[in-house]
Protein backbone atom coordinates (compact mmCIF):
# COMPACT_ATOMS: atom_id res chain seq x y z
CA UNK A 1 0.00 0.00 0.00
CA UNK A 2 1.35 3.41 -0.93
CA UNK A 3 1.72 6.15 1.62
CA UNK A 4 2.67 3.97 4.56
CA UNK A 5 5.40 5.63 6.58
CA UNK A 6 8.52 4.12 8.05
CA UNK A 7 9.54 5.41 11.45
CA UNK A 8 12.87 4.08 12.77
CA UNK A 9 12.93 4.02 16.56
CA UNK A 10 16.22 3.77 18.46
CA UNK A 11 14.41 2.34 21.47
CA UNK A 12 13.94 -0.82 19.36
CA UNK A 13 17.65 -1.26 18.63
CA UNK A 14 19.10 -4.65 19.47
CA UNK A 15 20.78 -5.21 22.83
CA UNK A 16 23.94 -3.14 23.32
CA UNK A 17 26.89 -5.39 24.22
CA UNK A 18 29.35 -2.48 24.39
CA UNK A 19 32.96 -3.66 24.15
CA UNK A 20 31.72 -7.25 23.81
CA UNK A 21 29.92 -6.41 20.54
CA UNK A 22 30.94 -8.65 17.64
CA UNK A 23 33.03 -10.97 19.80
CA UNK A 24 32.48 -14.70 20.23
CA UNK A 25 31.80 -16.18 23.66
CA UNK A 26 35.31 -17.69 23.58
CA UNK A 27 36.85 -14.27 22.93
CA UNK A 28 34.82 -12.66 25.72
CA UNK A 29 35.83 -15.39 28.19
CA UNK A 30 39.48 -14.85 27.27
CA UNK A 31 39.45 -11.02 27.23
CA UNK A 32 37.06 -10.46 30.15
CA UNK A 33 37.19 -13.58 32.38
CA UNK A 34 36.09 -11.87 35.61
CA UNK A 35 33.30 -9.88 33.95
CA UNK A 36 32.11 -12.97 32.07
CA UNK A 37 31.79 -14.84 35.37
CA UNK A 38 29.72 -12.02 36.85
CA UNK A 39 27.53 -11.95 33.73
CA UNK A 40 26.82 -15.69 33.99
CA UNK A 41 25.73 -15.27 37.63
CA UNK A 42 23.66 -12.09 37.16
CA UNK A 43 22.64 -11.81 33.52
CA UNK A 44 19.81 -9.34 34.11
CA UNK A 45 21.84 -6.71 35.94
CA UNK A 46 25.36 -7.02 34.53
CA UNK A 47 26.59 -4.40 32.04
CA UNK A 48 29.57 -5.11 29.83
CA UNK A 49 31.92 -2.11 29.46
CA UNK A 50 30.04 0.45 27.39
CA UNK A 51 26.98 -1.80 27.16
CA UNK A 52 23.61 -2.08 28.80
CA UNK A 53 22.04 -4.52 31.24
CA UNK A 54 19.37 -6.95 30.09
CA UNK A 55 17.07 -5.42 32.69
CA UNK A 56 17.59 -1.97 31.17
CA UNK A 57 17.17 -3.39 27.67
CA UNK A 58 13.86 -4.99 28.65
CA UNK A 59 12.60 -1.70 30.08
CA UNK A 60 13.67 0.16 26.92
CA UNK A 61 11.82 -2.31 24.68
CA UNK A 62 8.75 -2.29 26.94
CA UNK A 63 8.62 1.50 26.74
CA UNK A 64 8.96 1.45 22.95
CA UNK A 65 6.33 -1.17 22.17
CA UNK A 66 3.82 0.05 24.73
CA UNK A 67 4.37 3.58 23.39
CA UNK A 68 3.73 2.45 19.82
CA UNK A 69 0.56 0.66 20.93
CA UNK A 70 -0.64 3.69 22.89
CA UNK A 71 -0.17 6.04 19.94
CA UNK A 72 -1.83 3.68 17.46
CA UNK A 73 -4.97 2.45 19.21
CA UNK A 74 -7.30 0.66 16.79
CA UNK A 75 -4.66 0.54 14.05
CA UNK A 76 -2.48 -2.22 12.68
CA UNK A 77 1.23 -1.55 13.07
CA UNK A 78 4.15 -3.62 11.79
CA UNK A 79 7.27 -3.54 13.96
CA UNK A 80 10.41 -4.98 12.37
CA UNK A 81 13.10 -5.85 14.90
CA UNK A 82 15.76 -8.28 16.04
CA UNK A 83 15.07 -11.46 18.01
CA UNK A 84 16.53 -9.94 21.17
CA UNK A 85 13.89 -7.21 21.09
CA UNK A 86 11.14 -9.82 20.77
CA UNK A 87 12.60 -11.83 23.64
CA UNK A 88 12.90 -8.71 25.81
CA UNK A 89 9.21 -7.96 25.28
CA UNK A 90 8.32 -11.58 26.05
CA UNK A 91 10.28 -11.28 29.31
CA UNK A 92 8.15 -8.25 30.15
CA UNK A 93 4.84 -9.91 29.16
CA UNK A 94 5.50 -13.08 31.13
CA UNK A 95 7.37 -11.46 34.00
CA UNK A 96 10.35 -13.77 33.59
CA UNK A 97 14.11 -13.51 33.59
CA UNK A 98 15.54 -12.65 30.17
CA UNK A 99 17.42 -15.97 30.07
CA UNK A 100 14.11 -17.82 30.21
CA UNK A 101 13.13 -16.35 26.84
CA UNK A 102 16.04 -18.17 25.15
CA UNK A 103 13.81 -21.25 25.39
CA UNK A 104 11.57 -19.65 22.74
CA UNK A 105 12.58 -19.95 19.10
CA UNK A 106 12.61 -16.65 17.21
CA UNK A 107 13.39 -17.38 13.56
CA UNK A 108 14.53 -14.94 10.89
CA UNK A 109 11.45 -13.32 9.33
CA UNK A 110 9.13 -15.01 11.82
CA UNK A 111 5.89 -13.18 12.45
CA UNK A 112 4.45 -12.60 15.88
CA UNK A 113 1.17 -10.85 16.58
CA UNK A 114 0.36 -9.00 19.75
CA UNK A 115 -3.09 -7.49 20.13
CA UNK A 116 -3.72 -4.80 22.70
CA UNK A 117 -7.01 -4.78 24.54
CA UNK A 118 -6.81 -1.40 26.17
CA UNK A 119 -3.45 -1.47 27.90
CA UNK A 120 -3.39 -5.28 28.06
CA UNK A 121 -1.28 -7.05 25.41
CA UNK A 122 -2.19 -10.57 24.31
CA UNK A 123 -0.04 -12.77 22.07
CA UNK A 124 -2.14 -14.10 19.18
CA UNK A 125 0.74 -16.04 17.66
CA UNK A 126 4.49 -16.20 18.03
CA UNK A 127 7.22 -16.91 15.47
CA UNK A 128 4.94 -17.94 12.60
CA UNK A 129 7.09 -18.85 9.61
CA UNK A 130 5.52 -19.49 6.21
CA UNK A 131 6.27 -22.92 4.78
CA UNK A 132 6.87 -23.79 1.14
CA UNK A 133 5.68 -27.34 1.75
Amino acid sequence: QKGIGIAPLELLNEFGFGSWEGKTVSEIKKLYPVEFGVWVKDTNNFKSPGGESFGGFRKRVEKAINGIAGKNKGRNVLVVCHAGVIRAYLAYLFGVDFRTTWKVSVDYCGLSKIEFHGKYPMISYLNHVASNQ
